[in-house]
């Protein structure tokens, strides 16, 4: 037989509909009394909980006295947050009740009370032998909600209640008491990321000491808390000419309820998305906000010293992220990549894509390569799609200049290449030998024998930020060497020297080429101490966002000696294919050094987050493309992790030609904080990361929940991504 659950909005449609007919059972019921008039009925009560439930991405908790009492939240709030967030992203439950004391939320509040010492006279004032009645609704409508639907992304709590307190004299207990209940939420809700906006009592009565008190606490609880903001409602009361208020706390304007909505909303939404909440609790529409802020990083960062920062990203070709002294190599030397680790916030658990092309699309585009038709480094598979908009054409929109220095390889024709896809100017490498290789200037080819290009690709962009720092227009540089890419000559015609011999004999292992790679390593660990050095002389490399990514995949040769304990290299949908070391160095954004974060982030990331610090404008054409996530929150807080249990898909991709559809399940990986998923040569597995970091035990048989919901969720993504594929019946014929 099967059971029918109903969902949660069909359980409150019923509540309701109960409701009515109650009223109406009533009203049909009514008697005359023996003077022959009829009786006066009472209403029936209106619902104690209302809410909107449906997938959301987003759930606000609104709760309090009078004023959330009276405010509807499909009005004002509903409307401000859905052009916030878009449509179907956020949800509500609003628990409230005029003229309620904080006590009826809070089983604690007489130890509280009695502790402020408030005489059993005023405590019984307040609290008046009630029950409490508000706060176990909230509980079950979550976890109601969480039976049907997965954990919201953020949860923030709106609070708007006080008056009662402050009449009735129990101000010295307000501020612990909401503190006490905020505690309590996070813990009961198991959301110690919720976020909080406490509207704050008007200021109908500053001359009487408790409200004034009240006030004062509520402020300090906003402010006190990192992920906290408040909401100033003292110019929605009515007020006379004079400015006597004669409406103070029930507004007899629709308007009052309808503004008191949206600054909610929009506090909420910037402490979700990372940015400054109103300083005057009036927040503007987002279309409003102060773009400037956006690039203040950390709850006590010093503002930038301009308006918006310098920006370096560098990623080597194939290194991997094992290939670094300070991750263990016992053979390599990079000083200055240690020292840049000890200045920066280090991802630990940052994942590029498992082959070349694919992990670049994703860094341009900040979404899965998929999405921008790239599934291969050759064969016209690798050129990005034209209605992708790249990081730097975004950039360019908010005033700054764009420079790429080394490996393009998203497309070499015409329309597709760097300095047609918003690149002011571009050094890259086209093809052939170390030491004879073609090397394109803004398009014009040249073949520069005798230069090695990685030493000149990071000489061309020190020049060009040279001229960009003269002319005060912030820059960014994109400088991914093609080195310490293969392949390698058996002799030592393709170096610029034969330091590389130092290597030869250090490890039983070692060979000619994986002594190569481990020179050109060190080699890019001097280029980058010096161009730091050279920020530092021309003073602007501390409000330069600098950012290391160290592979863009994992190893290719060297795994064998040294792989950071992971399993895999590139072309690998195991962990040592895609995770690599990104560091962020940025003093003066407030970025703090020597700090690791092990939250789980993408490659594709990068875009929204440099857009959000940047303040670049974000079309509805970027909104739609962008799949990652801005890493604001855990620039501003390391120890930050995802609300939700994201989920990455690797998939190397490089199928032949026509076979997508038959690779679906081929070389490719979806994980999540804790488990992975991987179809490869030996089947499907299942490795417990927390546990087992190298992916050494398959225990797909030990959790087949896990292993159903990944599959799942793979299977949504797969569909989801198909109108991507742009390239697989690509034209193989050069493009003019």
């Amino acid at each position: 037989m099967k059971v029918l659950i109903p969902s949660i909005a069909t359980c409150l449609l019923i509540f309701n509909l109960l409701g009515c007919l109650q009223a109406q059972a009533v009203d049909k019921g009514a008697q005359a009394t023996p003077s022959g008039k009829a009786a006066k009925q009472k209403k029936a009560p209106k619902p104690l909980v209302h809410s909107k439930l449906d997938h959301p991405v987003h759930l606000f908790i609104l709760s309090g006295q009078s004023n959330m009492a009276g405010m509807d939240p499909e009005t004002g709030f509903m409307t401000e947050a859905t052009k916030l967030f878009g449509e179907n992203q956020v949800g509500y439950i609003k628990v409230a009740k005029g003229g309620q004391p904080i006590c009826r939320w809070l089983a604690e509040w007489q130890d509280i009370a009695k502790a402020a010492g408030l005489d059993e006279k005023h405590r019984q004032r307040i609290h008046k032998g009630g029950e409490v009645e508000f706060y176990q609704p909230i509980l079950d409508t979550y976890k109601a909600m969480l039976e049907q639907h997965p954990q919201p992304k953020s949860v923030t709590f709106c609070w708007m209640q006080g008056e009662r307190d402050a009449n009735g004299g129990a101000h010295a207990a307000y501020k612990a008491a909401l503190k006490t209940l905020i505690a309590k939420l996070r813990r009961d809700l198991k959301r110690p990321d919720m976020n909080i906006v406490i509207g704050r009592i008007g200021d109908y009565a500053m001359d009487r000491p408790p409200c004034v008190a009240v006030r004062k606490a509520q402020l300090e609880i906003a402010n006190e808390d990192p992920q906290g903001a408040w909401v100033d409602v003292d110019d929605l009361n009515d007020r006379e000419k004079d400015g006597k208020i004669i409406n103070a706390v029930h507004y007899k304007r629709p308007e009052g309820y309808v503004v008191l909505g949206e600054r909610f909303a929009r506090q909420g939404y910037a402490l979700i998305k990372g940015k400054n909440p109103a300083k005057n609790g009036r927040p503007q529409a987002e279309s409003q906000l102060d773009q400037s802020n956006l690039r203040v990083i950390g709850a006590e960062a010093k503002p930038s010293k301009r308006s918006k920062p310098n920006i370096i990203v560098i990623m080597p070709d194939d290194s991997g992220y094992g290939n670094h002294s300070c991750f263990g190599n016992p053979i390599i030397k990079t000083p200055n990549i240690d020292a840049l680790k000890k200045e920066s916030l280090l991802l630990t658990r940052y994942h590029s894509s498992a082959r070349c092309s694919p992990s670049r699309a994703k860094l341009m585009s900040g979404r899965h390569e998929f999405m921008s038709g790239v599934t291969h480094t050759i064969l016209m598979r690798e050129r990005m799609s034209l209605d992708t908009i790249t990081l730097p054409q975004a950039l360019k929109t908010a005033g700054y200049a764009t420079g790429i220095f080394g490996k393009w390889h998203l497309g070499n024709e015409g329309a597709y290449r760097p300095e047609n896809r918003g690149f002011d100017v571009s050094w890259i490498y086209e093809k052939g030998a170390r030491m004879a290789a073609t090397i394109s200037h803004n398009g014009k080819k040249e073949k520069m024998t005798g230069a090695y290009p990685t030493d000149l690709f990071f000489k061309k962009a020190t020049e060009w930020i040279d001229v960009q720092r003269q002319a005060k227009r912030p820059f960014f540089v994109y400088l991914p060497p093609k080195s310490p890419h293969g392949p390698y000559k058996k002799d030592s015609s393709d170096m610029p020297n034969e330091d590389y011999k130092k290597f030869l004999g250090t490890h039983p292992e070692m060979t000619v080429q994986i002594a190569k790679i481990y020179w050109e390593v060190e080699n890019i660990d001097k280029r980058i101490g010096e161009m730091i050095k050279q920020l530092e002389t021309w003073g602007i490399a501390d409000d330069t966002l600098f950012i290391f990514i160290g592979s863009d995949n994992g190893a290719s040769g060297t795994s064998k000696i040294y792989n950071a304990g992971m399993k895999g290299q590139k072309g690998h949908p195991y962990q040592g294919g895609t995770r690599v070391p990104a560091f962020f160095r940025w003093p003066d954004g407030g970025i703090k050094g020597g700090v690791e974060s092990t939250t789980l982030i993408s490659q594709m990331d990068i875009m929204p987050t440099l857009l959000e610090i940047t303040g670049t404008p974000m079309s509805d054409q970027l909104k739609q493309q962008v799949e990652g996530r801005s890493l604001i929150p855990i620039l501003k807080n390391p120890a930050t992790d995802w609300e939700d249990d994201r989920h990455l898909v690797h998939h190397v991709g490089a199928w032949a030609m026509g076979q997508a559809a038959q690779s679906k399940h081929e070389r490719v990986s979806i994980q999540n904080k804790r488990f992975t998923l991987v179809n490869n040569k030996n089947g499907e597995e299942l490795f417990d990361l927390k546990n087992d970091p190298g992916e050494t035990k398959n225990v797909i048989n030990e959790y087949p929940e896990v292993v159903a919901q990944l599959r799942k969720i793979y299977d949504q993504w797969w569909i989801r991504m198909q109108p991507g594929l742009v390239n697989e019946d690509a034209d193989q014929s050069p493009a003019k």
